[in-house]
Order: C-alpha cells, then sequence, then structure tokens
C-alpha cells in the first residue's frame, strides 16, 4: 500500500507526460527538487496521448503534481488523510506560491485532486479514469440531535437557547458539517448537519434546500474542531459557498452547481476562517491561535496568512446580523 504521486508535465515543446511513483514529491519547495521531477518525468513520462497513457491515472494515486513549463503553472494536492483542515491547506499554498522558487509561476493547490490537472495540462484528459458520480442520497435535512442541550428559538428575539454552557452541541452532539442561510432580512441563520457529504447534499436537494432549513429551529455556531466542511447560502445575493478540507472532483461540484440554477455556485477559500468571515463574524468562535500553533501544523506565518485571506473575503459581511446565544439551567 502507501501513497502514490501522479506527476504530469507540459514541456518547454509543449509536449505532455505522465508518470508516477511511490511516495514521491507533491509538495515542491527547492528548485532542485523541482528539477529533478522534470528530468524523471522527461526521462521516464509516458505522452498523454499514448495509448499505454490512457486511463492511468485515478483514485489510487492520492497526491499529485502538474507543472506547465510553457505558461508557468503548478497545480498540487495531497493525502487527504494527511492534511489537518481546509483553511490549513489554503494557508499552505499561499505561502508556496510566495516562495523564490515558485516566484512568476501562478501556482495553486488542486481541490478537484486530479480533475483539475487539464486545466494547466491540455490535453490529459484521456488519462483521466472517468466515474460516474452521481449524488448520493441524502436527507434534505439531516441535522445533529437536539435532544439533551438545546432549549429553544424565540424567532422574535432572535435567540437560540441552549443548556447549560455555550459549547455544549459541540460535546453532546458533535456535527460534520455547519450550513448558515443569509435571509432577505439579512439575519444569518446556523444548522449543524450530520453528513459531510455537503456538495452531494446540494446536488441532490438544489434550491429546496433553502425552505427546508428555513422551516427548522436554527443551531448555534460550532467550533472549527468540530466540522470538516461548511456552506453558506446567501439568499439575497442568490449565492452559495462551499468548503471543504477534502479533495470534490470537477464532476461533483459541476452536479452541485447544475442543481441551484440561477445562483452563484463557488469554493469559499479558507475554510472556517472564511466561513466566519463571510458570514461577519470576528472573533467570537474558536480558530486555530497562535498559542495553540506549537501544538499542531501551524505556525505564525501560516496563521497571518489565514487571517489576512479571510479578511479580504470579508466586503459586505458587516451588513449582517446574527442571533443571540442564550444559557439556561435544567
Amino acid at each position: 500500500m502507501g501513497c502514490w504521486t501522479v506527476y504530469l508535465l507540459r514541456d518547454e515543446d509543449a509536449s505532455c507526460l505522465v508518470t508516477w511513483e511511490k511516495y514521491g514529491s507533491w509538495e515542491v519547495w527547492d528548485p532542485d527538487e523541482r528539477a529533478r521531477l522534470i528530468d524523471r518525468s522527461r526521462r521516464r513520462g509516458i505522452p498523454v496521448d499514448d495509448d499505454r497513457a490512457a486511463g492511468s491515472v485515478d483514485s489510487s494515486f492520492c497526491r499529485g503534481l502538474a507543472l506547465d513549463l510553457v505558461d508557468h503553472r503548478m497545480r498540487y494536492y495531497g493525502c487527504d488523510l494527511a492534511l489537518p483542515s481546509a483553511a490549513y491547506i489554503d494557508s499552505h499554498a499561499a505561502r508556496l506560491a510566495g516562495t523564490a522558487t515558485w516566484m512568476g509561476w501562478d501556482v495553486r493547490y488542486a481541490w478537484g485532486g486530479p480533475g483539475d490537472f487539464p486545466e494547466v495540462i491540455p490535453g490529459a484528459t484521456p488519462v483521466l479514469v472517468r466515474r460516474d458520480e452521481r449524488p448520493r442520497s441524502l436527507p434534505i435535512a439531516p441535522l445533529t440531535s437536539r435532544e439533551g442541550w438545546y432549549a429553544g428559538w424565540n424567532p422574535a428575539q432572535e435567540v437560540v437557547s441552549v443548556r447549560h454552557f455555550e459549547g455544549i452541541a459541540d460535546w453532546w452532539a458533535p456535527a460534520s458539517a455547519v450550513v448558515s442561510v443569509i435571509r432577505p432580512d439579512r439575519l444569518v441563520l446556523d444548522y449543524q448537519l450530520t453528513t459531510r457529504d455537503t456538495v452531494d447534499w446540494l446536488a441532490a436537494h438544489g434550491e429546496r434546500i433553502v425552505p427546508a432549513l428555513l422551516a427548522q429551529q436554527p443551531y448555534p455556531m460550532p467550533h472549527e474542531e468540530t466540522i470538516d466542511t461548511g456552506v453558506v447560502i446567501d439568499i439575497p445575493g442568490r449565492r452559495v459557498r462551499y468548503w471543504d478540507q477534502s479533495r470534490i472532483s470537477p464532476s461533483r461540484a459541476m452536479a452541485a452547481a447544475t442543481a441551484w440554477p440561477g445562483w452563484s455556485f463557488e469554493r469559499l477559500p479558507f475554510g472556517f476562517a472564511g466561513h466566519l468571515a463571510v458570514t461577519a463574524r470576528t472573533g467570537e468562535h474558536d480558530l486555530t491561535t497562535d498559542a495553540a500553533a506549537t501544538a499542531s501544523p501551524w505556525n505564525a506565518e501560516l496563521l497571518e496568512i489565514r487571517d489576512r485571506g479571510a479578511r479580504a473575503l470579508s466586503d459586505a459581511s458587516d451588513l449582517l446580523r446574527h442571533c443571540r446565544l442564550a444559557i439556561v439551567d435544567g
């Protein structure tokens, strides 16, 4: 077993090659390592239009790197099991793009996995295995249980009440995803879901999700460490933004976008931090902090990149309103 890395190279003469190796390098910081990968691809690579390359790249390659030496573009992705969060991955990618090794290059993380590689490697599509990725069958409102911790919702006062302490839901009924709905009156309502397959959920139900959620009582906002994915549905802006710490193939993202005709549909950068920014939360919910950085993959530079990126997303979010949270006993 173990991880395999796939490489696609568009050489200076515009020829395109595919090769792979066990483990390998999927994030390249050193120019010597980039030169090694280019040399290896030239010596061992198979032309992407060769019959031997057809259908050679599938999900068994949990890491990948695409290099375009003509237009100086690079895309890469890593193993979902080894990466801590969407916010970390986006921050890490921004840091990598700013190094001297990639000066003058367009460097981005491939959130669609190898499905993103044809964007920078023309003619690469035949090497990809095409799968029938139909949306999973999911309930229209797969909400976490409220039993034992939820105390009620007062719509007139816009107050969500919970028992005992603020973060009780994170302990009592931890969510896999959070969905924030911005109503036409600019009030933000949050919902905690049991499924982490939010893109497939968006594809399966489309715009019918909006009234289904609004018919339910809202939840408090969960904390970062409890969830893996999120969605912001902006009703007045007719805009859907999602984030996920796992790769989402272009076909799955397209299926979801197609299910929301007349809405803009896009991935939200910087994960949970971006989610908080576009729903006008600033500092009231837990993010990985400087104090926690020494015990995690984060460091001060990455945290600053994350915070700066999230701030850039919060252009009109100061117009939003939020539910208040009340704590009750008994």
